[in-house]
C-alpha cells in the first residue's frame, strides 16, 4: 500500500470517526434535552378521571358522590397490586444473586457485591425525583 493511500484510508477513518462522534453528541444532546414526563399525581388523577366520567356520561351530583369511593378504591388496589409486583421482583432478584454468588469464587464473590451495590446506588440515584 503506498503511502498516499495509506493517509487516505486513515483520512478517511479519522473522518468517519470526527462524524461520528459529533452524531453521537447532537444525539445525546437532544435526548437529554426533552421535557421529562410529569410526576404521577394520584389525586390529580382521581380527580381527572371522575371529571372525565361526570363529562363524558352526564353523571348527577350524587352519581359522582358513589363514583368517589369507587375510584379511590380501586386506585388503593391497583397501588396495592404494584407493591406486592414489586416486592415479588426484588426477592427473585435476590435470589437469582444468592444462586450466582454460590458458584463464585470468594474473590469473585467480593467483586459481585461491590458490582451489585453500585448497581443498587445507580438505581435508586435514577428513581430519585429530580429537584
Amino acid at each position: 500500500m503506498s503511502l498516499l493511500t495509506r493517509k487516505t484510508v486513515l483520512g478517511y477513518l479519522l473522518a468517519t470517526f470526527i462524524v461520528g462522534g459529533a452524531a453521537g453528541l447532537a444525539i445525546g444532546y437532544s435526548v437529554d434535552r426533552r421535557p421529562k414526563p410529569p410526576k404521577f399525581d394520584p389525586s390529580a388523577f382521581k380527580q381527572k378521571v371522575t371529571s372525565d366520567l361526570t363529562r363524558d356520561l352526564a353523571l348527577t351530583e350524587q352519581q359522582q358522590q358513589q363514583i368517589g369511593p369507587i375510584i379511590e378504591q380501586n386506585f388503593q388496589e391497583f397501588d396495592g397490586c404494584r407493591r406486592e409486583n414489586t416486592e415479588r421482583v426484588r426477592q427473585a432478584m435476590q435470589r437469582g444473586r444468592e444462586r450466582i454468588a454460590a458458584i463464585l469464587t470468594p474473590e469473585q464473590r467480593t467483586k459481585f457485591e461491590e458490582l451489585e451495590r453500585e448497581r443498587e446506588r445507580k438505581f435508586r440515584e435514577h428513581d430519585r425525583p429530580k429537584r
